[in-house]
């Protein structure tokens, strides 16, 4: 089965992140899909390479309902986290960040842009501190 254009978009933005992260240039696997090679298994819609390295790229819909959801809620982050003073901004989250975020966080990003903001002249960036903490254990067999 061929990709839809939507799901074409989808595989080259994932191979721009993944060139992206090392510098390499992935593209589609020429030839039959993964799903006509074995049309009676699931399988992800594209196997992509670099030319060293092979990866396969499943692309995932979002229902509408979904969809608004996650609108809705970008929207009243967007408008939570303006910062007071006016003007534009951008916030650019870590790798691996996930939506939604607690409120907790929410109130402590508001500061940081607040506190980020003022210092700020149009095209310039800034840094806005994102607390993350672990938990760091060392077993040894020779000690307790």
């Amino acid at each position: 089965m061929t990709l839809t254009e939507q799901e074409l978009r989808c595989v080259e933005r994932a191979c721009a992140h993944l060139g992206a992260a090392d510098g390499s240039s992935w593209r589609q696997v020429d030839g039959p899909t993964l799903d006509e090679l074995h049309p009676q298994n699931a399988s992800p819609e594209v196997i992509v390479t670099d030319g060293v390295r092979t990866a396969a790229i499943e692309v995932k819909r979002l229902t509408h309902q979904n969809f608004q959801q996650l609108g809705s809620y970008v929207e009243y982050l967007r408008s939570r986290l303006a910062p007071s003073i006016g003007g534009h901004y951008w916030l650019a989250p870590p790798h691996d960040f996930k939506l939604p975020i607690d409120q907790r966080l929410i109130r402590h990003l508001k500061r940081e842009i607040e506190r980020i903001a003022p210092t700020l002249a149009p095209g310039d960036s800034g840094s806005v501190r994102y607390p993350r903490s672990t938990y760091v254990s060392l077993i040894r067999t020779d000690v307790p």
